[in-house]
């Protein structure tokens, strides 16, 4: 792909959409996006093509098209939420009272989060074993939820404890996109 000055076009905007969202991760001049291959956009090309080392010529040649592209995807890779991971194995699963097994250690750790924002559920401690105070915070949950209070954690009990996880641990306490991508906690 060779791109000279005065093309106005979808592929320019792209190339300069790219160059927009590289530049806040580097020493690029930002610009907007307009579909127009003028002044500033050959700025940012030959600056990005100076910072990764590629001929500077401000044209957008196959080898400097690649390079943003590439570029680009790392970074939206960089910053795309984490992969979920699914715990709880089928619908018809049921955690009981003196279960012992990794679900029960995920379980424990999110109450255990949870009773730090939630004063109605008590603190756990983490061992792995569905015992009397896994059990007292899941009923808990379950009295709050308006849930049958069974102590057990089954499929509605796992999805409730799993929205107030998210609700109140997960996403309001951790902003991953801080300055320079530095990762940091809040504190509430």
């Amino acid at each position: 792909m060779l791109v000279e000055q005065s093309a106005v076009n979808k592929p320019i905007r792209n190339v300069q959409q790219f160059l927009r969202r590289i530049s806040y991760d580097n020493d690029i001049p930002k610009i907007i996006p307009d579909g127009i291959l003028g002044s500033q956009t050959q700025n940012a090309v030959m600056e990005f093509q100076r910072l990764f080392n590629l001929p500077q010529s401000g044209v957008i040649d196959n080898e400097t098209w690649d390079k943003i592209y590439l570029e680009y995807k790392n970074i939206l890779k960089k910053f795309a939420e984490p992969s979920k991971t699914s715990v709880f194995p089928s619908p018809h699963f049921v955690i009981k009272a003196n279960d012992e097994n990794g679900i029960v250690y995920v379980i424990q750790a999110m109450l255990k989060a949870l009773s730090g924002e939630i004063s109605t559920i008590p603190d756990v401690e983490i061992s792995g074993k569905y015992d009397e105070g896994t059990q007292k915070a899941v009923l808990n949950i379950q009295n709050a939820a308006g849930i049958s209070e069974t102590g057990d954690v089954n499929k509605e009990t796992w999805e409730f404890i799993s929205v107030l996880f998210e609700t109140f641990v997960s996403k309001n306490n951790i902003n991953p996109l801080q300055k320079n991508g530095k990762y940091i906690i809040r504190h509430p």
